[in-house]
């Protein structure tokens, strides 16, 4: 079969809050960017090219699963496998066809017997952390059928990004997509999420020549062999709270914000996303849902937030008692 590159349609404009798919607003905690509407038509339509016909996945992409849900109403050859967040919770609540085509999947488990190989396409947008770009790429593997298509968005690896991350990450498509071969690729964006937009921060990876937020592409390979083993990797704890600094100042995100920030005036916080050594008394959060605390001696120990609440839940009821 002969493929042609393909690339997205010409951008009109940068995409915001009113459009419906960004409603609920999306929260950081929940790893959760969403495609601009330009982007997810074009991509839904993809699918539907590439599968031929096929059961489509939508792996840990809600904001596909909902557009493909808006295109093609009478569609049930698709499924959204998703560890689930507040939005999708909103949409199916709305929607009794979508709660159907949703099941509840984390990629950090295992793949259920009865899911392998038995997509023709199988789209995904793994959060761009190693641990999460790895598994994304092996249970995409494992859910296509032989000889079957996977698309996965790239870490786009040019200013501001890190060129060598973007090296990591792609070398983890070839050695945890099986045996891939490259088909296409295509030009994406995301829409800029309130949280970001509220402090300022979508303007440094706004691309203003291309008018669009995170500019990256999605590759399309076909899947020659699946991966045998799966990497490695400990499941991570759903985030309850980060704390990430910008341009001197802080912000704490967590679930009673909801999706806005919270300006904090404390410079003893900093972000330990890639945490070394610390050398002072410091509260260090990060996405991970990790802290890193300075103990009595000294040394640095590092625990959980949940573990946290979880004592001063404790510490609170014996108060009381």
């Amino acid at each position: 079969m002969k493929v042609e590159k393909v690339t997205a349609p010409a951008a009109t404009g940068i995409t915001r809050l009113e459009e419906e798919h960004l409603m609920p607003a999306p929260h950081l905690l929940d790893y959760d960017w969403r495609f601009s509407a330009r982007s997810a038509k074009l991509l839904v339509s993809l699918a539907h090219t590439y599968a031929a016909g096929g059961r489509i996945c939508y792996l840990g992409c809600p904001t596909l699963a909902y557009w493909n849900r808006r295109l093609f109403p009478e569609d049930e050859t698709w499924d959204l496998l998703d560890r689930g967040h507040v939005a999708i919770r909103a949409w199916c609540e709305q929607d009794a066809f979508l709660k159907q085509r949703w099941q509840k999947y984390d990629v950090f488990d295992e793949l259920p017997p009865h899911q392998a190989n038995r997509y023709a396409f199988v789209i995904a947008d793994p959060p761009w952390y190693q641990d999460h770009y790895e598994m994304f790429c092996a249970q995409a593997s494992r859910l296509a059928k032989g000889g079957g298509l996977v698309a996965l968005t790239i870490y786009p690896g040019i200013h501001p990004y890190a060129a060598e991350k973007y090296e990591r990450l792609l070398d983890a498509v070839g050695r945890y997509l099986g045996q891939p071969e490259w088909i296409a690729s295509t030009e994406v964006d995301y829409a800029i999420p309130q949280f970001e937009h509220a402090w300022g921060g979508d303007a440094k990876f706004y691309d203003s020549n291309r008018k669009a937020y995170r500019p990256t592409h999605m590759h399309i390979y076909r899947i020659v062999a699946p991966i045998t083993q799966v990497p490695k990797w400990p499941k991570p704890q759903i985030p309850l709270a980060a704390v990430l600094r910008v341009n001197g100042d802080y912000w704490r995100y967590d679930r009673t914000a909801f999706s806005m920030p919270i300006k904090v005036n404390f410079s003893r916080h900093q972000s330990v996303e890639r945490i070394k050594s610390l050398d002072k008394d410091i509260v260090a959060w990060n996405t991970q849902n990790i802290i890193a605390l300075r103990n009595s001696t000294g040394r640095h120990e590092v625990a959980s937030i949940g573990d946290i609440v979880e004592s001063a839940g404790r510490w609170r009821d014996e108060q009381r008692a």
